[in-house]
């Protein structure tokens, strides 16, 4: 995984730097979904076609270059797994999650709470 750093002396330019830690498999169409200083990811396709319902998070509260990615623990009753869904924040520990491809076009919703510990709890 590349992270991207402003270089602050030149403002308009990035450096690329890369973590050495447990980090989420390559995938498009997910959602990534800033809480405080944490951003969340969920979902999405990886190659070959998989749909995921995995969540990640970041804590970036020590600034990006500590920032290391952990899996959230996720309940029995999930999402199942998806891509091209919505996702936004409706405060600080939680995002709702919309919709999306699963094999089906999906009308669900589901909110997503994010605890200090990394677990995540679902609501259907």
């Amino acid at each position: 995984m590349k992270f991207l750093k402003s270089d602050s002396k030149k403002k308009k330019r990035f450096s690329v730097f890369k973590k050495e830690s447990k980090q989420p498999i390559s995938r498009e169409r997910h959602t990534t979904i800033s809480l405080k200083k944490k951003i969340i990811l969920f979902g999405g396709i990886a190659d070959q076609k998989k749909r995921l319902n995995d969540v990640w998070i970041m804590d970036t509260s020590a600034g990006f270059e500590n920032a290391v990615w952990k899996e959230c623990k996720m309940p029995k009753t999930s999402p199942s797994p998806r891509y091209n869904h919505s996702a936004c924040a409706v405060s600080d520990r939680q995002i709702i999650v919309f919709g999306g491809y699963d094999g089906n076009y999906l009308n669900d919703v589901w909110v997503l709470t994010v605890n200090d510990h990394g677990t995540c709890l679902l609501y259907d």
